[in-house]
């Protein structure tokens, strides 16, 4: 079986636009690997939710396998009344649960305890993070789409009451 061209150039695309050095999906049992020629280090990349460049392809876009809510984990004091709100897994960041949606949250927001924060998609699964404290969120370090690794900040929140 041969693979559209279509489709491969669509993965060079993706590696491209997220700065990836490996990327490999399954195309109808074929096994597609593409990697740049540096060090490798092995990030997920699934398709950005709300863009299906194989669409139009035999055999649709790929889904989305399930989600999960994470606690984000990795808080770490950056100044008295800062907290990094770190990720727990390599993947692709979303501040909105679909293209047309609000924010989660925006700069300046209270956040509590167990508050949605962000979705980040790890091999076609969205992952919700949660907040683990009270406070203000005062940065948004990535961008929507961007490409995050583990441990990589995503927000710096300023703790409520200190």
């Amino acid at each position: 079986m041969d693979i559209p061209s279509e489709y491969l150039d669509a993965l060079i695309q993706i590696v491209d636009k997220y700065s990836l050095s490996e990327l490999e999906v399954d195309y109808r049992g074929i096994k597609v690997g593409l990697r740049k020629n540096s060090p490798v280090i092995h990030v997920s990349a699934p398709l950005p939710r709300g863009q299906a460049p194989f669409q139009d392809l035999p055999g649709g876009a790929p889904g989305v396998a399930g989600s999960g809510a994470i606690a984000a984990g990795a808080l770490e004091s950056v100044g008295p009344d800062l907290e990094d709100v770190k990720s727990p897994l390599a993947g692709i960041f979303y501040r909105a649960l679909s293209p047309d949606s609000e924010p989660f949250v925006e700069t300046g927001d209270q956040v509590e305890p167990n508050q949605v924060l962000c979705i980040i998609e790890a091999m076609k699964v969205f992952n919700e993070i949660v907040s683990e404290t009270s406070g203000t969120v005062r940065e948004i370090l990535p961008k929507n789409g961007d490409a995050v690794s583990e441990g990589a900040v995503l927000f710096r929140i300023e703790r409520s009451g200190t």
